[in-house]
């Protein structure tokens, strides 16, 4: 996918006549040595990837586990949001009972982000409420 995002990014520069900018970032790999480049890229990729599956949960997942096997290592925000959207599509679906499997695997590929446990903690403290206060 990174691929159609630096496609875009020539066009829109070949449109301003920026020749100078699309050769400095000729080298991919390098681009994304600065954070700001590199968060801009791959939110691009991300946005790019959902847009088609937005109201599919099912295949937002699978694009959301694509998206982090090829950018997850890249960057620790595009990495939390895509935990956060993957989770989020998991418990919409009809199959939301493997939801404590998806949010082990979060927590254990981002031992030390907080936004893994901010974002999850409502979701735990409704789950905790239904154990202790169980429908009748």
């Amino acid at each position: 996918m990174y691929f159609t995002a630096l496609a875009c990014s020539f066009l829109l520069m070949a449109a301003d006549n920026d020749f100078e900018t699309f050769l400095s970032i000729r080298d991919f790999d390098s681009a994304l040595e600065s954070t700001e480049d590199s968060d801009s890229v791959i939110g691009w990729e991300f946005y790019e990837g959902l847009y088609p599956v937005w109201y599919a949960d099912s295949a937002r997942i699978e694009v959301l586990e694509e998206f982090l096997d090829n950018w997850g290592d890249r960057s620790d925000l595009w990495h939390s949001r895509a935990w956060q959207y993957r989770l989020s599509s998991v418990l919409e679906t009809a199959d939301s009972s493997s939801w404590k499997d998806y949010l082990n695997e979060w927590l254990e590929s981002s031992p030390e982000d907080p936004q893994a446990f901010l974002r999850i903690s409502p979701v735990l403290s409704l789950s905790m409420c239904r154990v202790i206060r169980p429908h009748n």
